[in-house]
């Protein structure tokens, strides 16, 4: 499957702010309460499926400075 350049652009996006937490993708679904399957999908540009979801990811995001 071939990814557009605003998935490509939502993968990077969360690449750069999961780095910024010096976290890894396991320790940020731990400290985030999202499941596995939903930092996976976010790591591929994906949107969150679920505005919980998407409040979920800022605010850990938020709290862990990034």
């Amino acid at each position: 499957m071939k990814r557009d350049s605003e998935t490509e652009a939502r993968a990077a996006e969360f690449a750069r702010r999961l780095a910024a937490t010096g976290l890894s993708k396991t320790d940020f679904q731990q400290k985030s309460g999202l499941t596995r399957n939903v930092i996976y999908n976010l790591s591929k540009g994906q949107l969150p499926s679920s505005p919980d979801q998407a409040a979920a990811l800022e605010k850990a995001f938020r709290d862990l400075g990034a």
